[in-house]
């Protein structure tokens, strides 16, 4: 763990210092800033700055200020001897960008080529709460989201809901119990 100087030093420059973060994320926003305009950036990091709360920064710096070219995707593979951590490579172009769709791309099995087995865009990203990327997501996983939640009806417009002891924020409690 970080000394917590080292920490507050982080989060006082960073964004993507956020929550309980990983320091892979900082240097993932200054190669971002130091990216010149049309230039690319690439890194093999943790798949966890996709999906987790303390990557929601990054990824909305990743959303509104590069285009993602493409991202391969190393989960399956063990990358680094006696590490157990999934990784992937996102290429990034820093620059105007549009929803043009991206490959997702795994190596074939003896790692000498890639192939594409997914293509996400920038819409079906921000479709996700909190902009998570999931890789294997699909268009029509878009569309059934959505029908979901247009035609769903929140429990706690039907019934009266009371309970006891809560832990964790208000904030928290009206987002994910009501």
């Amino acid at each position: 763990a970080l000394p917590a100087d080292d920490v507050e030093y982080w989060r006082s420059k960073f964004d993507a210092a956020h929550m309980k973060f990983d320091l892979y994320t900082v240097f993932m926003e200054l190669s971002i800033d130091l990216t010149r305009e049309n230039g690319y950036m690439a890194m093999i990091v943790p798949d966890s700055w996709m999906s987790t709360p303390y990557g929601e920064p990054l990824r909305n710096k990743i959303l509104d200020e590069t285009y993602i070219d493409s991202l391969l995707d190393l989960r399956d593979r063990n990358v680094f001897s006696g590490v157990t951590v999934s990784n992937v490579i996102p290429v990034l172009r820093k620059g105007d960008h549009g929803d043009n769709p991206f490959p997702v791309l795994k190596l074939h099995n003896k790692g000498s080529s890639v192939h594409a087995y997914n293509h996400l865009s920038e819409n079906m990203i921000k479709s996700t709460e909190n902009n998570n990327i999931r890789l294997s997501m699909s268009a029509d996983d878009v569309l059934l989201i959505e029908r979901i939640e247009n035609q769903s009806v929140r429990f706690d417009e039907i019934y009266y809901i009371n309970w006891g002891l809560r832990t964790g924020t208000g904030a928290k409690t009206e987002k994910y119990i009501v």
